[in-house]
């Protein structure tokens, strides 16, 4: 379906092919000597997840209801090249797949819909990583209660 403009109206049905895009420039504080993981001023592990992440966030957030969000359940990532301090990082995350995830939680059958995204990060035309991650929609404050509620429960054991 397409508004007056022309343009599809952000629906479930139109989520798969979703686009997101983010740009960053990796500082002195990004790199893995700062973050504790690696003694090189190069790009932490940790940030080629954050700036995918922001990206299929950013492709994902028209799709979804105010009361959705999404929560990364699977992530595999192939680091192709090093990234050094004032680098432009552009990433893009494509979702590729829809799927209905069924589980068992507290004696009830659920299903989550869940997203397939594959991402890209470049500097430039270098690709420097690209990976595929799998987010689950949930609704948003039914899930944070859950979580706070377990947190008060393991605070409660100690």
């Amino acid at each position: 379906m397409r508004d007056i403009n022309g343009a599809l109206e952000p629906t479930r049905k139109n989520l798969l092919g979703a686009v997101g895009l983010t740009t960053m420039v990796t500082r002195p504080g990004d790199t893995a000597a700062a973050m504790g993981d690696g003694d090189l001023a190069i790009l932490s592990n940790s940030f080629y997840l954050r700036l995918m992440e922001s990206a299929a966030l950013a492709g994902l957030s028209e799709f979804l209801s105010l009361a959705e969000t999404t929560i990364l359940t699977q992530f595999e990532c192939n680091i192709e090249g090093s990234v050094g301090i004032g680098i432009d990082l552009n990433a893009t995350a494509t979702v590729v797949a829809l799927d209905g995830a069924s589980y068992e939680e507290e004696k009830k059958d659920q299903i989550r819909e869940a997203l397939l995204i594959e991402c890209e990060i470049h500097d430039g035309v270098r690709r420097v990583a690209h990976g595929m991650m799998r987010r689950e929609i949930v609704e948003r404050v039914s899930y944070a209660a859950k979580t706070a509620a377990f947190s008060l429960l393991a605070q409660g054991s100690e």
